[in-house]
């Protein structure tokens, strides 16, 4: 298991943003803002030739390009409330000049929804005992969110350094007609020295309202579920829970955003176990025993 991950800031919020197949109603400027139900949309499915092409000419049905206007380390991307199918792919490349003629590094494609299963927890009749991947009817359930780490291990010494990067999209078989997305989130990350302690959480908070009326029946009002990761991190020497811990509670606060991925390294769950959030409260840096510090932490996720 690697360590987690707390990723901030989102450098994709800053950067220029620009594309090919979105709609102008619905721009991919729109996912730079934290509103997931304001989408940038695409006009179709279909596959074209880019007019930046990928570096082996291939087709894709969208693509995003960043320019982040300086170099920027990065360790980690998210796209958040997309609408991509079970046979969608994402294809990464990070350029080393403006005009986006040279690949530093083409990730290749990548299946949107990786394996969550394993064979044994599925039936042959099953949609997706194939690949193990979450069934067409399930997709429509859960929260949405294509995660791509681009550094090697999960450790912020190798995140990776570069101004240029583009995000290529194929879904043409999409029964919606169209491509979209809420929230495009590429930052470096946080991946604490000393791993959180056991008996950090997982677990989905439902607001729902349910009242009884006089006669003893049910009624309720369905509400957005969310979850919230709650985990302490209690072997920092204070250099890196000053520098680290405490300077996030302050530069995140409780209303900016935050990427949350709870083990880098375990492809098969890490979907499930990772959000875009906010710290629903700030905890205090303690000094609990001699030259280490300790911090709480309690992620809510955005929805």
């Amino acid at each position: 298991m690697a360590h987690c991950l707390v990723c901030y800031p989102n450098h994709a919020d800053t950067a220029t943003l620009t594309g090919e197949g979105w709609t102008e109603a619905l721009p991919v400027t729109n996912l730079q803002t934290r509103f997931l139900g304001q989408v940038a949309r695409t006009a179709g499915t279909a596959l074209f030739s880019p007019t930046v092409g990928l570096p082996d000419g291939d087709q894709c049905s969208a693509v995003i390009h960043v320019d982040f206007g300086r170099h920027r380390y990065l360790s980690a991307l998210a796209l958040c409330a997309h609408n991509l199918t079970r046979r969608a792919q994402a294809r990464v490349v990070l350029w080393t000049d403006s005009t986006r003629t040279t690949a530093r590094q083409d990730f290749g494609w990548q299946a949107v929804w990786p394996r969550w299963f394993d064979t044994v927890q599925l039936r042959w009749a099953d949609d997706n005992f194939l690949y193990g991947q979450i069934s067409d009817e399930q997709i429509g359930q859960v929260r949405k969110i294509y995660l791509f780490m681009l550094n090697s291990n999960g450790f912020s010494a190798n995140a990776t350094s570069i101004r240029y990067a583009s995000i290529y999209l194929s879904d043409s078989e999409n029964g919606k007609g169209y491509l979209e997305a809420g929230r495009l989130y590429m930052a470096e990350d946080w991946s604490p020295k000393h791993n959180m302690i056991y008996g950090a959480s997982l677990s989905w908070v439902d607001p729902s309202v349910v009242d009884t009326a006089l006669d003893g029946t049910k009624w309720s009002e369905e509400r957005t579920k969310n979850r919230i990761a709650v985990f302490q991190l209690k072997y920092m020497k204070p250099v890196e829970g000053v520098n680290k811990a405490l300077l996030l509670t302050q530069l995140a606060g409780i209303t900016k955003d935050v990427l949350y991925v709870f083990d880098p390294s375990d492809a098969q769950l890490m979907q499930q176990r990772s959000f875009v959030g906010r710290l629903s409260e700030l905890s205090p840096l303690e000094w609990w025993t001699f030259g280490l510090t300790s911090m709480a932490f309690k992620i809510e996720e955005t929805v």
